[in-house]
């Protein structure tokens, strides 16, 4: 165990809770903050567990002993590094956070910055593109018509033309000695010496150079003596492998924290049961109360969570008045149609006009875990099978379009269709490195985003100046050409500062009407009014697992069907009678689902559940573990 000569106090922490603000800190999450041994933090929906960390790393940041030894904060997102830059980015200790010797983000880029690309490179071999779509593409275009031909008849897609493992392995049904196994093995092989690789191809080289060097992970945790993972429980099994071999539990040469809530560990389809790490560890410390809910919705969901050792704690009596309220809606195949107006109606006569306004941010939803028909679930006997069946105007297609756009303004009047911020931003970032490279493929290098394309370019200490620039130009107003040009000036000035290019001649910077064709996102949203009040009501409809990480004010989670009906299956977990042993296979997911549906709500939950699917004596059990009956 590396001595980091380090002590948390109360008096770190009280100074911390002043910096941050509008923050307090308990003596469960102040036990998670002092202590600097390897150990997992099991932390529950809402407990601010990344606040938690942030709070850690910046009394850290202040303490630390070293100029060439370092933190190392690791995750599937960046979510960390965002709340560092969002709460202490004009700081000191944020600054000194994000800079060297310090590093926080991706497992993948953590891979591809200390692992995969100075190794490659020292062996003589460019990497210029990390992008799935346009290496995968490339190899395919290289194929020999035969081979294409085969992928054609076995329903290949160019994902085929990846892979599999280093030594380089790929899966495509025939034997190594068929001619299309080897035409796209030396297509792959091609791509590598020209520098295209996948996101996944990384990894494996990462876990190839890992594999029987033991000089590299001891040089890893000589230069990180100290590895928090957060959202540890959706590390996936190949990211866990390099994780593990670069940072050797056995070789106590570093201290390792894991953050996470192994009941949260869903992937990107419930479709999937990927093996998680072993988290949490025995010995691990918890943050039980959520600040999100209260006691009475900690109460309903603890029962149907995985990891349930640990009671979990409701914090926030914001809205304790709805706790007769949340509710079980059941309905009949042809009153369906009425569920949403039942749910509008809860929520109506919970939440006050005020109260719905002042968390109009969070939202009033309607969710399930699945969202789109397949072939097993279009049976009469089988509806509801999706989200889709309780709102016929619901669609699952997301906004896009058609081709990559060329002039700039083009990137603009696409990102203005999207809801989300980030989304807003990485659309821009996309539009500044296409015009950056037009003539050049290889100014910018292609990362997993294009914001990261561009940050490769800008050393750590001025990358927070550069976002907050760009941010500027993503605010201004965009409705005709004369606010065209303010932007296109701005954009010229910001290639000019950080890449010392002149982009004013550029024609892809001209303004022109709107001729990109695009595919609208759907609003999918239930607008319900209410004739006798004239009160009104948005319900948004979406899938589970585009919620995970939200909060809402209010949720309604609806009955689907995969294999069988879903939320049927838990029954016995939800009204506290589950079944003897441990829950297996599809149950598994199912449970973990739900569990992340029902905890995203502050205020009220409710489910949709068909009369059909519960008997006399499960609407009695359900009721004794605190659910109201509604009927449509």
């Amino acid at each position: 165990m590396p001595d980091l000569r380090i002590e948390i106090t109360d008096e770190d922490i009280n100074e911390i809770e002043t910096v941050l603000g509008n923050v307090t800190f308990d003596a469960e999450r102040r036990n998670v903050i002092k202590n600097l041994n390897t150990v997992d933090i099991q932390a529950f929906p809402g407990t601010g567990k990344t606040t938690v960390l942030v709070a850690k790393l910046a009394i850290l940041a202040k303490k630390w002993p070293y100029t060439n030894k370092g933190i190392c904060v690791l995750s599937h997102t960046n979510v960390a590094r965002e709340e560092i830059e969002n709460r202490l980015g004009n700081t000191a200790i944020g600054k000194k956070l994000l800079s060297y010797p310090h590093y926080i983000g991706t497992i993948h880029s953590f891979a591809d910055t200390f692992i995969t690309l100075p190794f490659l490179r020292s062996f003589g071999m460019p990497v210029s593109v990390i992008d799935d779509e346009i290496a995968l593409k490339k190899r395919f275009n290289l194929l020999e018509n035969s081979t294409q031909k085969y992928f054609e008849q076995k329903g290949f897609s160019e994902r085929k033309c990846e892979a599999t493992n280093i030594p380089l392995e790929i899966n495509i049904g025939c034997s190594k000695d068929a001619r299309s196994y080897k035409n796209v093995i030396k297509v792959i092989k091609a791509s590598f010496r020209m520098g295209y690789l996948t996101y996944s191809e990384v990894l494996l080289f990462s876990r190839f150079f890992l594999s029987g060097n033991n000089s590299i992970s001891v040089a890893i945790q000589n230069r990180f003596p100290l590895l928090f993972i957060d959202e540890a429980q959706d590390t996936g099994s190949l990211q866990w492998e390099i994780i593990s071999k670069a940072f050797s539990e056995s070789s106590s040469l570093s201290i390792i924290q894991r953050f996470g809530d192994d009941n949260q560990a869903i992937y990107d389809s419930y479709q999937t049961n990927k093996s998680s790490v072993n988290f949490p560890m025995t010995g691990h410390q918890t943050i039980r109360d959520s600040k999100r809910y209260g006691n009475k919705i900690a109460e309903l969901i603890s029962p149907i969570a995985i990891s349930n050792g640990d009671a979990m704690l409701g914090g926030n009596s914001d809205f304790d008045k709805n706790n007769s309220k949340h509710s079980i809606i059941l309905f009949d195949d042809d009153s369906i149609n009425g569920v949403l107006p039942t749910f509008a109606k809860i929520v109506l006569n919970s939440f006050t006009d005020e109260e719905l306004s002042k968390n109009e941010k969070y939202g009033i939803y309607a969710i399930g875990m699945v969202h789109a028909k397949d072939g097993e679930a279009t049976a009469p006997d089988k509806i509801p099978s999706c989200v889709k069946d309780y709102y016929s105007n619901y669609c699952i297609a997301t906004s896009r379009f058609n081709k990559t756009p060329d002039e700039l303004i083009e990137f603009f009047r696409i990102s203005a269709k999207d809801t989300s911020n980030t989304d807003y931003v990485e659309n821009i970032a996309k539009g500044i490195r296409h015009i950056l490279n037009d003539g050049n493929h290889n100014t910018i290098p292609f990362s997993k985003t294009a914001f990261n394309s561009l940050c490769q370019k800008i050393t750590e200490s001025e990358r927070l100046t550069f976002r907050f620039e760009l941010s500027e130009i993503v605010s201004l107003p965009l409705t005709n050409e004369s606010d065209w040009n303010i932007i296109k000036s701005k954009i010229i000035d910001l290639c000019k500062k950080w890449y010392g290019m002149d982009i004013s001649s550029s024609e892809l910077l001209n303004w022109s009407e709107s001729r990109t064709p695009i595919i609208e996102k759907p609003s999918n949203v239930y607008l319900y009014n209410d004739k006798t009040t004239g009160r009104n009501l948005i319900i948004k409809l979406r899938s589970i697992h585009s919620q995970k990480g939200r909060t809402h004010l209010a949720t309604l989670v609806l009955e689907t069907f995969w294999r069988c009906y879903n939320i049927k299956r838990i029954l016995p977990w939800l009204s506290k009678q589950p079944p003897k042993g441990s829950p297996k296979g599809g149950d598994i997911q199912r449970l973990k689902c739900h569990y992340v549906a029902l905890s995203r709500a502050k205020g009220l939950i409710c489910i949709a559940l068909p009369k059909k699917n519960i008997d006399d004596k499960q609407c009695s059990d359900l009721k004794s573990a605190g659910w109201n009956i509604v009927e449509t």
